[in-house]
């Protein structure tokens, strides 16, 4: 094995703060997109919610135990409206929905039924969206 100067960081460390290249407020204004956007439980799609999820995981935000309780949320349609004859699968995962509500309605439901493990992992999912909520997601420069 062979040792070179050059470092190695596993894959699944994200440096990409320090690679990333500087862009002046000038610079964003000419090119119409604007420096970040906020996260917005309140109105994602299905679509959205995943790779928001995911994102947030890989970076560090959040933790699988944090997220555990969206899985339901954030599957395809065949799998919440099974034998139901819901919404296509397109339109079921690109229409916005409100997470912060869904998890609120699940705890409700949780504690009506007395399954208190259930709404205290629902109740760390909902506490864990709401600390990010309106928190930069990242750069928009397509905008």
């Amino acid at each position: 094995m062979r040792i070179g100067t050059t470092p190695y960081f596993p894959p699944q460390t994200t440096y990409q703060a320090g690679r990333a290249p500087a862009v002046s407020t000038d610079d964003n204004q000419q090119a119409g997109g604007s420096a970040s956007t906020a996260l917005d439980f309140t109105s994602m799609s299905r679509s959205d919610l995943r790779g928001t999820v995911n994102s947030l995981i890989k970076s560090g935000k959040l933790s699988l135990d944090d997220t555990s309780s969206l899985v339901g949320m954030m599957g395809p349609a065949a799998t919440s409206y099974a034998g139901q004859g819901g919404p296509s699968a397109a339109a079921y995962d690109s229409s916005a929905f409100d997470a912060l509500s869904a998890l609120q309605t699940g705890i409700d439901g949780a504690n009506a039924r007395h399954d208190e493990q259930n709404a205290a992992a629902l109740s760390r999912t909902l506490t864990a969206l709401q600390q990010l909520q309106g928190t930069a997601a990242g750069l928009d420069l397509k905008a």
